[in-house]
């Protein structure tokens, strides 16, 4: 599916779980639902801080993968 990047967490390639939203949603933050985001994957909004900060945050929250959502309009940001 072109435009779609994923990464899992820890040592695995395989992840799992529903896909629930984090709070807050921009991840810039600790995520205060951690207990619902832990085995599951966090989706989480672009923009405010960086993409690995997002991600170190959706880890410690315990979440298997995360996907991060475009808040603007316009074409596909591809992550490096």
């Amino acid at each position: 599916m072109a435009g779609v990047w994923a990464s899992g967490f820890g040592t695995t390639s395989e992840f799992g779980g529903r896909v629930v939203r984090g709070y807050p949603e921009d991840g810039c933050e600790d995520l205060s639902n951690h207990a619902e985001v832990r085995g599951n994957v966090a989706l989480l909004v672009r923009g405010t801080c960086t993409f690995v900060d997002k991600a170190r945050r959706a880890a410690a929250a315990g979440a298997t993968a995360l996907i991060v959502a475009d808040n603007t309009a316009g074409p596909v940001v591809k992550m490096a």
